[in-house]
């Protein structure tokens, strides 16, 4: 006899199928990649993903296990010089841009070879993440699944880190209700990359959700301790004296496709050639209007799915410094936005979906557009970002007398 319980997870389960099947798509193509590495079909020396930033989560881990981590933090021509040592000029420009404390979760990726440990990597943080996208709703519709691809191909193009930043973002927002702590945990993770996590702090502190901001606060803190083990106290003097100006220099100075990757208004500007100090004031307004929009919506949605969304798409016009494949959270709930929604205007309706399905393609086509000469994505994310607030908020509106009626 098939239970209450087991006949909803059952159904939840067939809901999900779309999201699993998608997710399963791209692991399987990493799988077979790695198949054909151990099977010798595969050139390791002209793998892929050569001059991909997995260079540097590969190259951390060994300068740890070797005993030379401090060597990240010595500035950006001495990590050059091993970039050029182990992997050629195939590499391509490199530099070190995490916190000290993201080697703890980077350790162990250069036990293995480059090319299979890129491969291992990804394959693990695709699990993280598509678990973590399933936790944001009890529905995936085969349409939202599919808009997930343009960045799951944009991350495997990338191999960077974000699989892995989108997951613990994702986790750290729908689980905050359920598994407070766990959400904490994966919050304090994600400080490896703290830009992404700006708002979050703001967000648990307004919901008044303090189970959370704890464990996220003693997570930080316990991996920054553990970290201390690793470079001591002067590998966070030297990420504070080489790493972290050279990051704000590059934004500055640096031209080629590199601005062409940055999803906000400043990279924006700076891919059309205006100079720093002129796209930070293009950019304030719109990082002002995204903190007041984002301030509005804690105050007005009352749905943490509806919160959850609108916390993305703020931090994402915030930010000045974000990349195109940091967008996988904001894919997912971007994705989960652009389905039929009866209670709206047909046309609102119509265009909270076409504006959705713009801002999943965002991780994918924002170089291309770029190097054409037009980075659409910071004015995508604002349209998207005002009327997706707009109709959450009726939609919240209209499902209120329901509720009433239920009571």
């Amino acid at each position: 006899m098939i239970t209450t319980g087991s006949q909803e997870a059952w159904r939840k389960g067939w809901r999900q199928r779309p999201l699993l099947l998608i997710i399963s798509l791209a692991g399987i193509a990493l799988f077979a990649a790695l198949v054909g590495f151990m099977l010798g079909l595969i050139n390791p020396d002209a793998d892929v993903f050569a001059g991909r930033n997995h260079v540097n989560v590969w190259l951390g881990s060994s300068l740890l296990l070797s005993g030379n981590a401090m060597e990240l933090f010595r500035g950006a021509e001495v990590y050059s010089t091993h970039v050029l040592s182990v992997f050629g000029v195939g590499a391509g420009w490199q530099y070190w841009s995490y916190l000290p404390h993201a080697l703890l979760v980077f350790a162990p990726f250069s036990l293995m070879p480059y090319l299979p440990s890129a491969l291992v990597f990804l394959m693990a943080t695709l699990a993280l993440y598509g678990h973590a996208v399933s936790l944001q709703d009890r529905d995936f519709p085969p349409f939202s699944a599919l808009l997930l691809l343009p960045f799951l191909l944009a991350n495997i193009l990338a191999a960077d880190s974000g699989y892995l930043t989108a997951a613990l973002m994702l986790y750290g927002l729908g689980l905050r209700d359920r598994h407070p702590v766990l959400a904490g945990i994966a919050i304090g993770v994600l400080t490896i990359k703290p830009q992404l996590g700006l708002l979050l702090p703001v967000l648990l502190i307004f919901e008044g959700n303090w189970r959370t901001f704890l464990a996220a606060v003693a997570t930080a803190l316990v991996m920054v301790a553990l970290s201390l083990a690793l470079v001591g106290v002067n590998g966070w003097i030297g990420y504070a004296a080489f790493n972290a100006p050279y990051q704000i220099y590059l934004m500055n100075n640096l031209g080629g496709f590199f601005p062409n990757l940055v999803p906000s208004v400043f990279g924006s500007m700076r891919s059309l050639g205006f100079p720093a100090e002129a796209a930070r004031l293009f950019h304030m307004p719109v990082a002002l209007a995204a903190i007041a929009a984002f301030i509005w919506s804690l105050m007005r949605l009352q749905s943490p799915l509806a919160r959850s969304r609108s916390l993305l798409y703020a931090t994402f016009l915030i930010s000045p410094y974000t990349q195109s494949h940091d967008l996988g959270a904001l894919a997912a709930l971007a994705a989960l936005a652009a389905r039929p929604e009866p209670a709206l205007p047909r046309s609102l309706a119509m265009l909270r979906i076409i504006l959705s399905v713009l801002v999943a393609l965002v991780p994918l086509v924002t170089l291309l557009l770029g190097l054409k000469g037009l980075p659409l994505a910071p004015l995508v994310l604002l349209l998207a970002y005002g009327l997706t607030l707009a109709t959450d908020r009726m939609l919240e509106a209209s499902a209120a007398p329901a509720r009433v009626q239920m009571a």
